[in-house]
């Protein structure tokens, strides 16, 4: 019998956003529909003219399907043409209107709202911008999270285009800004937008003698490992999960081009999980003796500090630190250096292959040996286990911050 060639035919599917900007959010989005692409057998192709409209006419014979950020315009001309089209733009004005995928920023308020409600902190604040989705869900996420707890949160909101290079509007955020800083009391807990505002914002508390993560504890979004990691403090970040999002908004348009129903509102991904850093690493307190000693603590945490070197610096006895950290913060001074210590080890372990001597030395410990003994007794795992499991890149269950049975991580 004459076997029949196989006829199945290729999609071919359009895919743009603004990937050419270099930001991490789109270039993820970007790899999860292409790896949905590989996975399905499509032709995946990156065309920045699907913003031109009188390119439309021809997008019905060269397409299968479209993903993008979309406008009002291109939602019109893919209905006229009968192209299966998935928005990817929280800000769209057709967000409603056609299937979308899009980040659940809100829930990434709420994550940031319970860790910094997690380090001891009652006093909150929100740094976003004014007349975007994406910062208004995350403001309203973290509120409500710290409010319900109790406590008060302010914000200073900035107009999207402040780093578009206008001088006259930088200058206005800048005072702004400072102004803004001037107002709290610390020590607080900041949510920021994106990660690299969290770079003017350090700059701002260092320019006003606050620091970080002492007198103000800061959580960004995004997780940019470049801009998180390029200076000290290095920065605690929401990762949002866009490879994932990429790859279900393929996934959606794999199902719109099977004729299947559409879904009724917007799917939103919940952020993958918050990597804790530097710059939130620290138990707050109130008390003014406490807040010095955690300072210095947290300024020497490469090497092996003493309590009484802490002591001395903050200019008491060792019996009256070690009281009012107990009464303060509700452990002993002693828990809280190991708890910084071995923080700062998950993060380095987590970051790469840095040797175990090296990750000791720089975690303050006296030896690798010793180090691996305390860390496999506090969080019941080695440190190469838990390099394995944690490392950049590998996956997290959403909304999950690394587990470890330690009491105050």
């Amino acid at each position: 019998m004459k076997k029949t060639a196989n006829t199945k035919k290729t999609r071919t599917v359009g895919f743009w956003m603004d990937v050419d900007t270099g930001l991490k959010l789109e270039l993820e989005v970007y790899a999860g529909c292409q790896r949905y692409a590989r996975e399905a057998g499509w032709r995946l192709v990156l065309d920045p003219s699907l913003k031109q409209l009188h390119q439309w006419p021809a997008v019905r014979s060269r397409y299968d399907g479209i993903m993008a950020r979309a406008t009002q315009p291109m939602a019109d001309a893919a209905e006229r043409t009968g192209v299966p089209l998935v928005n990817l733009w929280l800000n769209s004005p057709v967000l409603e209107r056609i299937p979308s995928v899009v980040a659940d920023c809100e829930a990434a308020g709420v994550m940031a709202g319970k860790h910094l409600l997690g380090r001891g902190l009652r006093s909150f604040g929100y740094l976003g911008s004014r007349r975007q989705k994406d910062a208004d869900l995350q403001f309203a996420g973290f509120r409500e999270t710290v409010t319900q707890a109790g406590f008060r949160c302010t914000s200073y909101r900035f107009p999207h285009k402040v780093m578009e290079g206008d001088a006259l509007l930088w200058e206005k955020f800048e005072k702004g800004l400072g102004t803004w800083v001037d107002s709290w009391r610390p020590p607080v807990g900041m949510f920021v937008y994106q990660d690299v505002f969290c770079r003017f914002l350090i700059d701002m508390c260092t320019a006003k003698g606050l620091s970080v993560p002492g007198d103000v504890a800061i959580v960004g979004c995004l997780d940019d490992t470049i801009i998180c990691e390029a200076c000290p403090p290095s920065l605690t970040s929401i990762d949002m999960g866009h490879e994932r999002r990429g790859y279900q908004a393929a996934a959606l348009l794999d199902r719109l081009m099977r004729w299947e129903e559409a879904p009724g509102s917007p799917l939103r991904v919940a952020p993958a999980r918050l990597v804790l850093r530097e710059s939130s690493d620290v138990f707050a307190a109130a008390d003014p003796l406490v807040a010095r000693a955690l300072r210095y603590i947290v300024a020497h945490g490469g090497r092996m500090v003493e309590v009484p070197e802490v002591a001395k610096a903050v200019g008491v006895s060792r019996r009256t630190l070690e009281r009012k950290f107990s009464e303060t913060v509700g452990h002993s001074i002693a828990t809280e250096m190991m708890r910084l210590r071995l923080n700062r080890a998950k993060r380095r372990l987590a970051e790469g292959n840095v040797p175990l001597k090296t990750v000791a030395q720089e975690s303050g410990f006296r030896t690798a040996s010793h180090f691996s003994r305390v860390f496999t007794r506090m969080l019941g795992d080695t440190p190469s286990k838990y390099r394995r499991e944690h490392q950049v890149g590998t996956r997290q269950e959403p909304g999950s911050e690394p587990q470890d049975k330690s009491k105050h991580s």
